[in-house]
């Protein structure tokens, strides 16, 4: 295990659910949506408890009419590790010493203070000329089809639980 967490991190995602000007290609600095090249395996009772919670943060957000948050990813982990290879969420990422053992995701909810007013809406069509063929790609879009799409990525892109037979070596 690191002896310092800050010391393991490897990797860290801005994630929107979008995919239109979502890579950056960089190997350090903040990473984007379609740098995660793969899901990052999550044991299944902590793939359902960050799933459930993250729908409750994005329904609420999407509710108040704001759109355009990320969810904040830090994945830490020693070397050697892969993204298939079950990782644990983390519940204090900011303590100095891990709180679980490594290989673990460090999430969060940032940049929720955009609305969905006029400027976003022009921001939008000018967007869907630019890149026509893929309007539901880009990041600005109604809080309703943001919050949507952005459950579906982390659902479908970001997160996948382990099999059962991986959770009970865990669970022992």
């Amino acid at each position: 295990m690191c002896a310092r967490m800050a010391s393991c991190v490897k990797r860290t995602y801005d994630l929107k659910g979008s995919w239109v000007d979502r890579f950056t290609g960089a190997s350090g600095g903040t990473l984007k949506d379609l740098d995660l090249t793969e899901p990052i395996k999550l044991w299944p009772q902590e793939y359902q408890l960050l799933l459930g919670q993250l729908k409750i943060d994005s329904e609420w957000l999407r509710d108040q009419g704001i759109m355009d948050y990320s969810l904040l990813m830090t994945v830490v982990e020693e070397d050697g590790t892969t993204l298939t290879q079950p990782h644990s969420v983390a519940h204090s990422c900011c303590r100095s010493e891990p709180v679980v053992a490594l290989p673990v995701v460090c999430v969060g909810m940032i940049d929720a203070l955009q609305r969905f007013d006029c400027g976003k809406m022009g921001e939008l069509g000018f967007k869907s000329l630019v890149h026509c063929t893929d309007r539901d790609g880009v990041s600005c879009m109604p809080p309703g089809g943001y919050q949507e799409r952005f459950i579906q990525q982390i659902q479908g892109r970001v997160f996948s639980p382990t099999s059962s037979r991986s959770c009970r070596a865990h669970d022992q």
